[in-house]
């Protein structure tokens, strides 16, 4: 039986929607019409890989949207796109209940790490994690599943990693995890 699990965040403990970001970004910004993701959509990829920080990240969100807003209402918009995953919540409450080893793997920023961290209790029960941001490596990458393996010291075999894109569970199985391919839709 495995002892530990390496959970992906995105899709898989927390559902996420831009809908409602897209929707007040919308009504506050002057130079975009339409899908305001569009035009950051490059800095966006930006900030998740660590190539942007995330002041950087939103002075220049703020501009190309012409965004009326304060700093800390765009990222307040940016930041409420995720909802829990109940099921998904009460299985690691109890895995961690029975002693199980949990780690997180994803790719996400700062702003979005920092805010669910804060806001969902589920994350309480996490040792510790790797995100794209801070160590510049993205999934599927090789790389980051190797890092991941290391900071935790996990023996892959003995490891059940739980992500919802095909990519990345391939990924994890070249990386020796055992993997599960989870689809929000039917736990």
């Amino acid at each position: 039986m495995a002892k530990d699990f390496l959970f992906d965040i995105g899709n898989v403990i927390l559902k996420f929607d831009f809908s409602p970001a897209i929707q007040a970004l919308t009504k506050r910004s002057t130079a975009v019409e339409g899908d305001v993701l569009q035009p950051v959509h490059g800095i966006k990829e930006q900030l998740e890989s660590g190539r942007m920080d995330d002041e950087t990240f939103i002075t220049e969100a703020m501009r190309i949207l012409g965004f009326e807003g304060s700093r800390d209402e765009f990222a307040k918009i940016w930041c409420e796109i995720f909802e829990l995953n109940p099921p998904m919540a009460s299985l690691i409450e109890n895995l961690s209940g029975a002693g199980h080893r949990l780690f997180l793997l994803s790719n996400t920023s700062g702003l979005h790490i920092d805010y669910i961290l804060a806001t969902f209790p589920v994350f309480s029960h996490f040792r510790d994690g790797v995100y794209s941001h801070a160590v510049r490596s993205e999934k599927p990458s090789p790389e980051i599943y190797q890092i991941a393996i290391e900071k935790f010291q996990l023996t892959p075999d003995q490891t059940i990693y739980i992500d919802d894109l095909p990519a990345n569970v391939t990924a994890g199985l070249e990386a020796g995890l055992e993997t599960v391919h989870y689809d929000l839709n039917d736990h």
